[in-house]
């Protein structure tokens, strides 16, 4: 890790605990969070990739501690569950978040995709030359329901604009397609 040659020892000293994740805090982290996953999550879930956390001392006098979150998602029993672990794998705190869904994976976009073109309508729009695809999330903030990802479709027009061509829903959850709603052709007003 590259720093500055100016840093103060004190901010020098917590280095350590703010480096990356090494491949052992890795590989030890997600197999403890799977072991305690298991028992909370149906056979339909999502794991994240671990994340470093930083967890304030309970007294002024103590360090602050490396710590590795873990999120998974629970695409049946539609909640959101958080592990903490130490560094050695050991739970901390396990706690479900409560109207709060992470953000999409590659993975869930791909499936996601793979369900809204298996439609021939959705199917023909995403064969267009030139059409993208975006994520978004449909469900409202704060809600904690089925698992869905919006996929806006469109294409580019001229060097800095795009045309929305439709909308399309898809329940991760069960595995279908929610909704297509497409946009009227160019030059055509909707009602």
């Amino acid at each position: 890790m590259r720093t500055n040659p100016d840093m103060s020892e004190a901010t020098r000293r917590l280095l350590p605990l703010i480096a990356p994740l090494t491949a052992k805090e890795l590989k030890v982290s997600a197999e403890a969070a799977k072991k305690h996953f298991k028992k909370e999550l149906s056979e339909r879930h999502i794991i994240f990739s671990p994340e470093l956390r930083v967890e304030k001392p309970g007294r002024p006098d103590r360090e602050p501690a490396r710590a590795i979150a873990v999120l998974a998602l629970d695409y049946i029993q539609h909640k959101t569950m958080e592990v903490l672990l130490d560094t050695r794998g050991k739970v901390l705190r396990s706690t479900v978040i409560e109207g709060y869904q992470p953000a999409f994976t590659t993975d869930e976009i791909k499936e996601a995709r793979r369900i809204a073109e298996a439609d021939g309508v959705v199917a023909m729009i995403a064969a267009i030359k030139g059409v993208f695809v975006s994520p978004f999330g449909p469900h409202q903030e704060g809600a904690q329901g089925p698992r869905q990802v919006g996929l806006h479709y469109a294409v580019r027009e001229g060097k800095r604009q795009a045309r929305l061509l439709g909308d399309a829903v898809v329940n991760l959850s069960t595995g279908k397609l929610v909704g297509f709603e497409q946009e009227p052709p160019a030059g055509r007003g909707g009602n």
